[in-house]
């Protein structure tokens, strides 16, 4: 799309490259002849409120907002849209931070069936009121539930008690099985987060 700057700097080029007057490029270009005499008034108007922004801001980073806070303090007949307008034109904005993306390690998919089990615990609650919660055991290999066991509450202990029952469970006892739990007490397991025990061997609390 043409816009009417794009007009006037065609007009322009043409007068200085081919020599045309003024008025036959502004005709050949369908511009106003009379931009080349006007003069902008808003950077005169806006002047003093520019100034006011950098008394306030001085050597300091200061954002948008603390900023119409400060001008209008000392000036209060200067209005918040001027000044944000101001500020946003004469590039005194703050460059915005970015956020940091956490950076999840991704879990693997072991290869062995009873090799690796994911462990969660979820939450709801009943009509009366009460609160009940689920641990949920499930096998990564082939998404196969262990179990799910749903208590009033479900303490460490009890965790432990549920975890060794399902355990007995499975066939094989010479794998390893390696349970991350997300939610698991750091009083009762130094790592928090993994656990490494033999399937079928007794959970011993650290």
């Amino acid at each position: 799309m043409v816009t009417s700057e794009h007009r006037e700097q065609c007009a322009l080029y043409a007068k200085e490259k081919y020599a045309v007057a003024h008025a036959r490029a502004c005709i050949l270009f369908n511009c106003s002849r009379g931009n080349k005499y006007y003069q902008k008034r808003m950077p005169l108007k806006d002047q003093p409120v520019k100034e006011a922004i950098q008394e306030v801001i001085g050597t300091s980073r200061k954002g948008r907002k603390k900023v119409i806070r400060l001008v209008q303090r000392k000036h209060p007949e200067i209005g918040a849209s001027k000044i944000r307008r101001v500020f946003e034109q004469n590039g005194f904005s703050l460059m915005k931070k970015l956020k940091r993306r956490m950076q999840n390690n991704p879990a693997t998919v072991p290869m062995v069936a009873n090799q690796e089990w994911a462990i969660d615990f979820m939450h709801d609650t009943l009509v009366s009121g009460r609160q009940i919660r689920s641990l949920n055991i499930i096998d990564p290999y082939n998404r196969e539930c262990k179990g799910v066991f749903i208590r009033h509450n479900l303490p460490a202990i009890r965790v432990i008690e549920l975890m060794e029952r399902a355990i007995e469970k499975t066939e094989s006892h010479s794998l390893f099985a390696q349970i991350m739990a997300r939610n698991l007490f750091p009083r009762h397991f130094k790592s928090g987060c993994i656990i490494a025990i033999k399937v079928g061997a007794k959970l011993k609390k650290e």
